[in-house]
């Protein structure tokens, strides 16, 4: 078997909470180095209108809806009985991200500070 192609991986999440900051979890893993990795809307070979038969494909179907931004991590502290201080700290994945929405990421592009920044790098050598 040669690797001299890009495998995609493709992870299953379902959003889990949509945040006012124009970010959602999905519970779906995400790990290190996942971090800017696209989220798209499930593809699904049939979907239904508001009336009338089946659509092929179904609307809105592998949409582009953000990238991953993080993971959750749950950390558990243990406490030393004598001392009553932390001593070690377990970290587990609890299989939640956060990822930016296109809203956010678009508002982010149309920003002043991101133009800003845009332009001196373009000036940059």
């Amino acid at each position: 078997m040669t690797n001299d192609r890009i495998r995609p991986i493709y992870r299953v999440g379902t959003v889990s909470l949509v945040l006012p900051d124009k970010t959602f979890y999905i519970d779906g893993a995400a790990f290190p180095g996942n971090s800017g990795s696209p989220v798209f809307v499930r593809p699904e070979p049939t979907g239904f209108a508001d009336s009338g038969p089946p659509v092929f494909p179904a609307p809105n179907s592998g949409k582009f809806v953000g990238v991953v931004g993080e993971y959750l991590p749950y950390q558990e502290v243990a406490i030393s009985s004598q001392t009553q201080r932390p001593r070690v700290v377990f970290e587990e994945h609890t299989g939640l991200s956060r990822v930016w929405s296109i809203d956010l990421i678009e508002e982010i592009i149309n920003s002043s500070s991101f133009r800003t920044q845009l332009m001196r790098l373009k000036k940059a050598p």
